[in-house]
């Protein structure tokens, strides 16, 4: 996995509002935005004036639990959430602006992370492994590359009760001529349910990519960089995941909601759209659902509980 990407390393007394670019760039901090992009650059200057602390990780291979079915959970048609495609903008029936070709050179989103918690039946924890991700993403909606950040909730249960109960930051990215994902954790930067995070992918140098990450509770980041870059063809903020199922399918496990808010996506250096242009997409194979206001509220639309009798 080490020649897909690597993580940057930190460099001493670097003042995040005042750094330059190319220092900026060194330790895979997202660039500073454009003041015409009001919104997104007060995202950046409300984070970086906190001088948040570079944590420096160790990237760790993952590989997703496979259902019983053979099916992984990252190439799921299960998830809910936002995609934001390259596209005209529909006002009215008879009002339609212009296609932009300009891609999207990077993407945002933050959110509360969530607590993973197992179906029950007959009153008791229903065993097997559970796993939840929430991530904002570039690409993979209508291109095979990809790069996504974000969280990687896991739960285990053997015999009614919980053995393991984890929480992670992921990177999952599949290069042009890859026909599956890749992930790794990033080892070293702790993180847990309720925790505000932010996650933000976009250029690092050229023919590179960056995915960036910040645990704006405890105000420490990180990020990884990937060894390809992306056409931008779309935004992304989703959740997904798969619990056990005496039927054989994966619903999702019990999440409550996943609420993404402060989402933008870029379009050159002054062309900022926010997530609430995004469109929705629930999940296909179980009821997971997606609403929109000015954030994305994605969740399980299930009963907590699988009946006795399946």
């Amino acid at each position: 996995m080490s020649g897909f990407g690597y993580s940057p390393k930190p460099l001493l007394d670097l003042d995040l509002l005042k750094g330059a670019r190319k220092d900026l760039e060194q330790v895979g901090y997202p660039p500073r935005p454009d003041e015409k992009s009001t919104r997104e650059r007060k995202l950046w200057d409300s984070i970086a004036s906190r001088h948040p602390k570079q944590q420096q990780t160790t990237p760790i291979t993952f590989a997703p639990h496979v259902a019983r079915d053979g099916s992984s959970p990252l190439a799921s048609q299960s998830w809910s959430g936002g995609v934001l495609p390259v596209r005209a903008e529909v006002y009215s029936s008879t009002e339609v602006k212009p296609l932009s070709e300009k891609p999207f050179g990077h993407v945002y989103g933050s959110w509360i992370i969530p607590n993973l918690r197992p179906q029950l039946k007959a009153d008791q924890p229903v065993d097997g492994v559970y796993e939840l991700y929430n991530w904002v993403g570039l690409d993979g909606w209508e291109t095979n590359e990809t790069v996504k950040i974000g969280i990687l909730l896991e739960l285990t249960v053997e015999s009614g009760k919980v053995t393991n109960h984890e929480s992670s930051i992921l990177v999952i990215f599949r290069r042009p001529q890859d026909p599956n994902f890749s992930a790794v954790k990033l080892d070293g930067l702790p993180v847990a349910p309720g925790d505000v995070v932010t996650g933000f992918v976009g250029p690092s140098s050229s023919g590179k990519s960056l995915a960036w990450f910040i645990n704006e509770s405890t105000n420490t980041w990180t990020s990884y960089v990937v060894n390809f870059e992306l056409p931008g063809r779309s935004a992304e903020w989703i959740t997904t995941g798969q619990g056990p199922s005496d039927q054989g399918s994966n619903p999702f496990p019990n999440y409550g909601a996943t609420v993404f808010f402060e989402g933008f996506a870029a379009q050159g250096a002054e062309v900022t759209k926010g997530i609430e242009r995004s469109l929705l997409s629930n999940a296909v194979t179980v009821d997971g659902s997606a609403e929109r206001g000015h954030s994305i509220l994605a969740r399980a639309s299930s009963a907590l509980r699988v009946s006795a009798s399946t």
